[in-house]
């Protein structure tokens, strides 16, 4: 009689077995290999699964020991469902991906889920580095802690290789006083190669507010001011739109004027000078009339060149009327001269 219960009690446990693992269909199935389908009589893999999966517990390949490297996937709420995918090396964790209140947050550490991730992607649009609010389709803030002293800089983000000859090119921003106010910075863009920083650009430079800056290394070459004057070796252009610190070579300088050009001195209605009035001009003024002083020079920081270009035309031109006017009273005492000696 025992033997024949337990003989009922097999065949009932292996037709119970049998149901819950089935060599044929497609709700569990197994393969007799060792792989498993759930919704595919020919799994793939260890555990092939066609179909979603539902879990509010943990999903892990083993739980979080020390000195070993484990994959988690669990559900995490803080109010709204959400999911992290976490890897860990002993008992902490490195990286994770979650989507959280429609934002999917790659990266960074910690047990529990992090307020905000490497990279940030809401569902609002655009992609956040160091910011869960992206305002740009990419926004990149820095991780670091904005100081409240001068000379204070934070990069912000850099691109190219690092290793052997390598070429960057880094985005900087460089605090020139202490406080809170953002005019006291610049924005740099500036190429970096083995180490030693090259050429660079800076919006709104130092004592510049809205200018533009042009330099090399820590050295400014070139500015352009808010108010579009350039200066080229210096910073202060005062009231020029270009201001030059340091000799200025070109092929050609055109300048155009507004003032008439002095032919104006050929005309017959032109007073001219005589030539006692103008000696005692300069006696009493020492510089010829119509030209600026050199008191008058050093007051004005300078000459206009188109101007005094006009000016001294108009003295040449004033002076070829003297020759003329000399030569014809030479021709005349010459005339005389073969009167009076009868030749």
């Amino acid at each position: 009689m025992k033997k024949l219960f337990f003989f009922v009690t097999f065949i009932c446990a292996s037709h119970f077995l049998f149901a819950q693992w089935p060599t044929n269909g497609n709700d569990i199935y197994n393969q007799n290999t060792g792989n498993v389908g759930i919704g595919t009589s020919t799994p793939g893999a260890k555990l092939d699964v066609h179909g979603d999966i539902h879990s509010n517990a943990i999903i892990s390949s083993d739980a979080p020991s020390a000195g070993a490297m484990n994959l988690w996937l669990r559900g995490y709420s803080t109010g709204n469902a959400n999911m992290v995918l976490s890897a860990f090396g002993g008992s902490s964790q490195f990286y994770w991906i979650t989507g959280a209140d429609g934002l999917l947050k790659i990266g960074g550490t910690g047990g529990t889920e992090p307020a905000m991730g490497a990279i940030n992607i809401p569902n609002t649009g655009g992609v956040g580095i160091g910011t869960t609010t992206p305002g740009a389709s990419l926004e990149v803030r820095s991780p670091g802690v904005w100081g409240s002293s001068a000379g204070t800089a934070i990069e912000t983000a850099r691109f190219g290789v690092n290793s052997g000859n390598y070429s960057q090119l880094r985005f900087l921003v460089n605090r020139f006083a202490a406080g809170s106010d953002w005019l006291t910075a610049s924005t740099r863009i500036q190429a970096t190669t083995d180490g030693s920083n090259f050429g660079y650009v800076d919006f709104n430079p130092q004592n510049g507010l809205f200018g533009i800056a042009f330099g090399s290394g820590v050295n400014e070459i070139m500015r352009l001011n808010a108010n579009g004057a350039v200066g080229i070796g210096t910073t202060n252009t005062g009231s020029f739109k270009l201001a030059v610190e340091g000799a200025l070579g070109a092929r050609s300088v055109k300048v155009t004027l507004t003032n008439p050009w002095p032919d104006y001195v050929f005309k017959k209605k032109y007073s001219l000078l005589t030539l006692d009035s103008l000696e005692k001009y300069i006696a009493q003024n020492d510089h010829l009339p119509g030209i600026p002083s050199a008191k008058e020079v050093q007051q004005n920081g300078g000459v206009d060149l188109g101007d005094m270009n006009a000016r001294l035309l108009e003295k040449v031109e004033e002076l070829t009327l003297y020759m003329i006017q000399l030569k014809k009273e030479n021709e005349e005492i010459k005339a005389e001269l073969k009167k009076v000696l009868g030749k």
